[in-house]
C-alpha cells in the first residue's frame, strides 16, 4: 500500500513537471516570424497538379519542388530492376541495392506486365560531399512502364531512388500512379544558433 501511495506520488510529479519542460523546449525553439515567413513562401512556391486538380504533395516527402502524378496505378512487374549507366561508385551502388531490396517487397505482389526498370543517371560521380554538392534530380514514370532518374551527384541519385520508394504501395503492388514527373533542388539548410 505504502509503495502505491510512493509510485502514485512520483507520478503526479512528473505529469505536473511535463509541461513546463514542454513550453520550455518550445521556447527555445520558435522561429521568428520573418523567417517562418520565408520558409513557408518556400514551400508554397512549389509547383503540384494532380488527380482531380488535387495537389499530390503528401505522396513524396520531403515536397519536391514540381511534381505531376496522373493516371490509374501501374503495376511493377515481378522482375523489377534499378539499373545504373554509372559504375563504380561504392555509395550509389549500396543505395541502389538498398532501395532495390525496398522495391522488391512491392514487386513480390506485382504481376508480369508494367514497370520493369527504373534507370538512374549520374552526371557527377564524385562522392564528396561539399557546400557546392548539387542534390538536384528529376523522376520520370511513364505509363508505357518505363522510369528515369536523372541526378547531377550521386547524392541527388539518392532523394530520386527515395521518392521513387515513396510512390509505391506494396499491398497493391503498384506505383500509386502510371503517370509521374518529378523535379527537385535539394536545399542545403544552414541553422543559425544565435536565433
Amino acid at each position: 500500500m505504502m509503495r502505491a501511495a510512493m509510485c502514485a506520488s512520483v507520478l503526479l510529479g512528473v505529469a505536473q513537471a511535463v509541461p513546463s519542460v514542454v513550453r520550455a523546449r518550445a521556447h527555445t525553439h520558435t522561429v521568428s516570424p520573418s523567417r517562418r515567413a520565408s520558409v513557408s513562401q518556400s514551400f508554397s512556391s512549389a509547383r503540384y497538379t494532380g488527380v482531380g486538380g488535387r495537389p499530390p504533395h503528401s505522396l513524396v516527402w520531403p515536397p519536391p519542388k514540381s511534381m505531376t502524378a496522373n493516371g490509374p496505378p501501374l503495376p511493377v512487374a515481378r522482375e523489377f530492376a534499378i539499373t545504373s549507366t554509372h559504375q563504380g561508385s561504392a555509395i550509389l551502388d549500396d543505395a541502389i541495392a538498398r532501395f532495390t531490396g525496398l522495391a522488391a517487397k512491392t514487386a513480390m505482389a506485382g504481376s508480369d506486365a508494367g514497370l520493369h526498370e527504373l534507370k538512374v543517371t549520374v552526371a557527377n560521380a564524385d562522392e564528396r560531399l561539399s557546400m557546392a554538392t548539387d542534390y538536384s534530380y528529376s523522376l520520370t514514370i511513364s505509363e508505357d512502364g518505363t522510369a528515369v532518374a536523372s541526378a547531377e551527384s550521386i547524392f541527388g541519385a539518392m532523394y530520386a531512388l527515395e521518392s521513387f520508394t515513396q510512390l509505391l504501395d506494396e499491398e497493391t503492388g503498384t506505383v500509386l500512379h502510371s503517370s509521374v514527373s518529378i523535379t527537385d533542388v535539394r536545399t542545403r539548410w544552414l541553422v543559425d544558433s544565435r536565433v
